[in-house]
């Protein structure tokens, strides 16, 4: 009798409900940026994520926020040495609230322009044969772009502080110029592409960005004067 109603009690124990997996969890970030600094770990990053374009949606949000915060402490910092007067001519809290808000505005157009990216890597690979997925190869994407944001974020606080700006444009300029090669990694991995289509993939990418950016200059260049 005492067994069937310590059985009873068994059967009526409620079961631990598994907590959902989180996509911007901080030891799962440095784990990536650790691999994506390692040139020769970049391989093992994009082999063993797995994830969907649904999920690189929070990814990508995140990092261009992160992105668009620390610009704004950099622009601040660069205030106090280059433009002192910026604190003065008005108050601090409208300062404040106005480079949030052209923050988020940024952030906002900068994770379309990833997506818009993101779509011509993926026209560029299916015209080279490649049989990627589109949501998969984004979302390794946007894991790639939060470790290079990681990265670079705490560089940018200081971008623009006269002394140590040309050395933290150089060393941005060369994180830029690396952050091709993960790419490359990526496109090779989900096209199964040999190296050298995989590398065509990836210049293909960088004349379509530079094309795109000049069209993109010519057209703000009236409103920029």
């Amino acid at each position: 009798m005492s067994n069937k109603k310590r059985t009873k009690k068994v059967i009526d124990t409620p079961s631990v409900v598994e907590k959902p997996k989180v996509n911007i969890d901080i030891n799962r970030i440095l784990g990536w940026v650790k691999k994506y600094a390692n040139p020769w770990e970049v391989s093992a990053l994009v082999r063993e994520e797995n994830g969907t374009l649904k999920q690189s949606l929070s990814i990508i949000l995140f990092s261009q926020l992160l992105n668009q915060v620390a610009l704004v402490i950099a622009f601040f910092i660069g205030a106090l040495f280059a433009a002192p007067q910026t604190f003065t001519d008005y108050p601090l809290a409208y300062n404040i609230a106005l480079a949030l808000l052209q923050a988020l505005v940024a952030a906002i157009a900068s994770t379309a322009i990833f997506y818009f990216m993101s779509g011509v890597l993926y026209l560029i690979t299916k015209l080279l044969g490649g049989k990627s997925n589109f949501g998969f190869q984004t979302y390794l994407l946007s894991v790639l772009n939060l470790c290079i944001v990681v990265i670079t974020s705490p560089l940018m606080l200081f971008a623009f502080v006269p002394l140590i700006s040309p050395l933290i444009q150089i060393v941005l300029l060369v994180m830029s110029a690396y952050s091709f090669y993960p790419i490359f990694q990526v496109v090779r991995h989900t096209n199964n592409f040999s190296k050298l289509r995989a590398g065509c993939a990836v210049a293909l990418l960088f004349l379509v960005s530079m094309v795109l950016l000049l069209v993109l200059t010519a057209l703000l260049a009236p409103f920029l004067v």
